[in-house]
């Protein structure tokens, strides 16, 4: 499928190098004037790729999926943030920092890297990434992912096919039954997901279950509080039921 989606112009086939931890600050060293980075390690997985690949908002800087973001507004804090309690004051600043990230990282590209902001905004470029992006990722079970983003590609065709493939039919086939029924499974999946990640937001944890040492404590209780409010507002005995037995965030016995 290489010659069909393959993009032809210099700027955005220009192969560079990105750090494969998009920007954690685990692999940063900080010098002492404030700000200032000295250094970057674990570069070890770096590829060398074209910039329509490697052009995106790194994951530890990016907020899709909320709408400030995506429509590039100046992130400002609720206007009753001072009024609310301490427990949804930490929620608004997290959501807060969030957009900065995103804001300010778009907006330094734009500043001091045009052609990579450029790449980041085109339509088409965005689709490749996504498709390799999805082809790369450990995919732990789910082909539904990668097919969803075929299945959406095909709409987008020829808006994305590469030069001298405009007039060529798309590579793959889907009747209309199976690619209605794989986008209806993946948007399940991607609710289930946000449900997910809503939940780790509540409690304060990462997509690894991770949490400072200093936070343990505090997480603990938020996802006692959280898992109490689910159970009270659970319809049924057969939902509490399933909560208490499929709750994500109890001890799993590990096997080799």
């Amino acid at each position: 499928m290489r010659r069909h989606f393959l993009a032809c112009a210099t700027l955005i086939t220009a192969f560079m190098i990105i750090h494969p931890e998009d920007g954690s600050l685990e692999n940063l060293y900080i010098g002492d004037e404030a700000g200032e980075i000295s250094g970057i390690i674990d570069w070890e997985r770096t590829s060398i790729l074209p910039l329509f690949i490697q052009a995106k908002i790194p994951r530890y800087f990016e907020n899709y999926g909320d709408e400030d973001s995506e429509n590039f507004k100046f992130p400002a804090l609720r206007e009753d943030f001072n009024s609310l309690p301490d427990d949804q004051k930490e929620l608004e600043k997290e959501i807060y920092r969030r957009r900065q990230t995103h804001y300010y990282y778009l907006g330094f590209t734009s500043r001091y890297n045009l052609n990579h902001f450029r790449t980041i905004g085109s339509y088409s470029g965005m689709m490749r990434s996504r498709l390799y992006d999805v082809v790369n990722r450990h995919w732990e079970g789910d082909n539904t992912t990668l097919k969803a983003t075929l299945v959406q590609m095909s709409s987008y065709w020829p808006r994305i096919a590469a030069a001298d493939m405009k007039d060529a039919q798309y590579p793959l086939k889907y009747s209309p039954e199976e690619a209605k029924q794989c986008l209806n499974i993946d948007a399940e999946q991607k609710t289930a997901n946000t449900h997910m990640q809503d939940l780790r937001d509540a409690i304060g944890i990462n997509m690894d279950g991770w949490v400072p040492s200093e936070m343990y404590e505090e997480a603990t209780e938020r996802m006692a509080h959280v898992k109490a409010h689910l159970l009270e507002i659970a319809e049924t005995e057969e939902d509490r039921e399933d909560i208490l037995q499929k709750w994500p965030f109890q001890d799993h016995e590990e096997i080799d």
